[in-house]
């Protein structure tokens, strides 16, 4: 260990903490989106599988949604699910956007105070 790291001067700005927080806040919103994705795909699992046979080929017959009781027709199901799989995914993809970009700030802010820390050290 040489002399001077002993010396280091830290310099914490308030931009990464700020930064910190938000980015926590970001990455819970993330995992709570991601987690309703997959209780959303596997309600869908449960409710497919429930469908026989007989039901796809009679389209008359409506298909029964566990948990909330209606009776839906099996067309109409299949394209309301379609709909919410992809509302659901595309606001998942960018909530990853914009997490990504905070994560950069976040990255770059602490890449300014090592450049700026070790530059202090060579200074002395």
């Amino acid at each position: 260990m040489l002399y001077w790291q002993g010396k280091r001067k830290k310099i914490e700005t308030p931009n990464t903490s700020v930064a910190k927080e938000t980015l926590d806040k970001s990455s819970e919103v993330n995992r709570l989106l991601g987690l309703f994705m997959v209780a959303f795909l596997f309600y869908l699992l449960v409710t497919v599988s429930s469908i026989s046979d007989l039901q796809l080929l009679v389209l008359d017959k409506g298909i029964e949604l566990p948990l909330i009781g209606i009776s839906l027709p099996i067309l109409s199901f299949a394209w309301v699910a379609l709909v919410i799989i992809i509302g659901i995914h595309l606001n998942t993809l960018l909530n990853l956007l914009e997490h990504s970009t905070k994560l950069n700030s976040w990255m770059s802010a602490l890449l300014i105070i090592d450049i700026v820390n070790l530059l202090l050290d060579f200074k002395q």
